[in-house]
């Protein structure tokens, strides 16, 4: 049976630098924290981990310490406002940032925080999940907080089951991240009202058949779901992804037959649609035996 793409959550764009209105207000209005005293391992911040330290029951501010975050996303203007924002709460530090999952790793790596600040989205690397994924296991305690524009409850459950303990909404970055950040490094799971709606819905309801055919692609496959649908090339994919163009080709392959789409055509179709762009005929045209009814 063919499925309507109309039934289908909208899909984010992989490696879209969109900040949200409030942190461009904050930043536009001036209304920024004053610059604190350069933070390193030394000072302020709580002092590098030993290997095996478990950072969530280290001494909080109470001990005069600080918690020290790091921030991974692809936009240095997100990066600059989200650092002067919790730099200037009294138990929170910036100790690193980077834009891209490779380079994320290697530094959290070195500078082993307290907690990561994750986008979902990433550009010239590997997505958000799979930077959890990456990151947990060579970082087996480690505290994460995963920033996304999208509200669907598929990247919150992924997010959640790659090893994150926080699901915020970038639009709720100036009033919550605080809270948020505080949460999670205390050992707790933070997800957005509206985020928690919808997975409180999704475990509740427990019937298979309720779930969206993407559900059943894989973390990859729907990275190169999203990929293709923002005009990517098998080539151009590989690269961002760090794989052969085979193994991509692999994966579209796979797409198609778990969501019932003849050939490539119709992939880059519901791709682009469902990346929210092309999508002229409002979403409701059938997905899947499509060709064989023109």
């Amino acid at each position: 049976m063919p499925f309507r793409e109309s039934n289908l959550p909208k899909g984010p764009h992989i490696g879209q630098t969109h900040i949200p209105s409030s942190i461009r207000r904050f930043i536009q209005m001036g209304n920024i924290p004053p610059e604190p005293p350069p933070v390193n391992a030394t000072n302020t911040a709580m002092p590098h981990p030993e290997p095996g330290h478990t950072n969530g029951t280290a001494p909080g501010p109470g001990a005069g310490r600080k918690w020290r975050v790091f921030i991974l996303d692809d936009h240095p203007l997100f990066r600059f406002g989200l650092k002067r924002l919790l730099e200037g709460q009294p138990d929170l530090s910036v100790c690193g940032e980077a834009r891209n999952a490779i380079e994320g790793l290697d530094e959290a790596l070195k500078l082993r925080p307290d907690l990561i600040i994750a986008d979902v989205s990433l550009n010239e690397s590997t997505n958000g999940i799979e930077f959890v994924k990456n990151i947990r296991s060579h970082l087996a305690d480690a505290r994460i907080l995963m920033l996304s524009m999208h509200d669907e409850s598929i990247y919150a459950l992924r997010a959640l089951r790659a090893g994150a303990q926080g699901y915020l909404m970038k639009e709720e970055v100036l009033n919550r991240v605080a809270d948020a950040v505080r949460t999670v490094v205390n050992g707790g799971i933070f997800l957005s009202e509206a985020v928690r709606q919808q997975v409180l819905m999704n475990l509740a309801s427990g019937r298979p058949a309720n779930r969206s055919p993407i559900d059943t692609l894989s973390d990859r496959e729907l990275e190169v779901l999203q990929l293709s649908g923002e005009g990517l090339a098998p080539r151009e994919i590989a690269t961002q992804l760090g794989i052969s163009v085979k193994t991509v080709e692999t994966h579209r392959m796979r797409v198609r037959e778990k969501l019932n789409l003849a050939n490539s055509a119709e992939l880059m179709r519901f791709a682009i649609g469902w990346c929210g762009r092309g999508n002229g005929s409002g979403g409701r045209h059938a997905v899947g035996n499509q060709a064989s009814e023109e």
